[in-house]
């Protein structure tokens, strides 16, 4: 585990992740333009230095720690950081890896946003809520506030949908297919743009669908907690989505009052809060 202390490591994470902002900034930007679901909202709002401070830290900072309780737990059960779970896969013992790699792919992303939904909603109907605070303080949503998380949300998150399936035993490789896929998605449903997906609305998240996240409680604040797949809202009893308003006719935000445009104060102010 030494190597995440080193220079190259932390270059292999910023490095693309440099890129990756390029590009969506770039293709969200543009769709913003073009297709605004809420019009005249600024490209450089007021807290974007401070996003931009969460998409290059929060990797850095949560990563190499989930990386080190991953490995723990696959030596607890597995010895010598999992080497047996990888010889399984490898002698094709686990089931799942003589599925199609479309099909292991598939049931990566639903197992994972099943696990997301209860942990999503668990951190708004709880004492977790201060620690998902964060996320949802801007007034002003965009790709980039995809990127706003407290570390011990991200952990969280991390730790619990990302565990559960590299312990159910699914193809690395189908794993590596779905990072840019999850990263791209997270950055389009925060987007300032006004898809809905017409008919694939209830089977996938839009925009406009986790715009309606970001509202008040009284409105779509507590409901639309899918990453992915609409539909499990559906079955949850947590879909909001109505034909006749939009979430950008109605404030973002919360009433909690939480430092602006400071990382570091933001980071800390749950751990001031009783």
């Amino acid at each position: 585990m030494e190597v995440i202390f080193t220079l190259s490591y932390w270059a292999s994470i910023l490095e693309p992740r440099a890129l990756w902002f390029a590009g969506l900034f770039a293709g969200f930007t543009l769709l913003g333009i073009w297709l605004p679901a809420k019009q005249g909202q600024k490209i450089f709002r007021d807290e974007y230095r401070t996003d931009v401070f969460y998409w290059f830290l929060i990797p850095l900072i949560c990563l190499p720690v989930y990386y080190f309780l991953t490995s723990i737990i696959l030596t607890l059960l597995y010895g010598d950081d999992g080497a047996g779970l990888l010889q399984l896969l490898q002698q094709g013992r686990e089931p799942f890896t003589n599925w199609p790699l479309w099909l292991q792919v598939i049931a990566i992303r639903l197992i994972a946003d099943l696990v997301d939904y209860w942990v999503h909603r668990s951190l708004h109907r709880s004492r977790l809520w201060k620690w998902h605070a964060i996320h949802h303080m801007p007034k002003e949503v965009d790709w980039l506030t995809s990127a706003r998380s407290h570390p011990l949300n991200t952990l969280l998150e991390l730790m619990s949908s990302g565990l559960v399936t590299v312990l159910i035993g699914f193809d690395p490789a189908a794993f590596a297919i779905l990072v840019p896929f999850t990263l791209i998605y997270g950055a389009m449903v925060h987007s300032n743009v006004s898809w809905d997906f017409g008919p694939l609305r209830y089977v996938f998240a839009s925009p406009r669908f986790h715009r309606w996240h970001h509202t008040s409680l009284e409105l779509g604040g507590d409901k639309n907690y899918a990453s992915v797949f609409a539909f499990i809202d559906l079955i949850f009893g947590t879909f909001y989505l109505p034909k006749d308003d939009r979430p950008d006719n109605h404030p973002f935000g919360i009433a909690e009052s939480i430092p602006e445009n400071s990382f570091l104060k933001q980071t800390l102010w749950p751990f001031r809060q009783r």
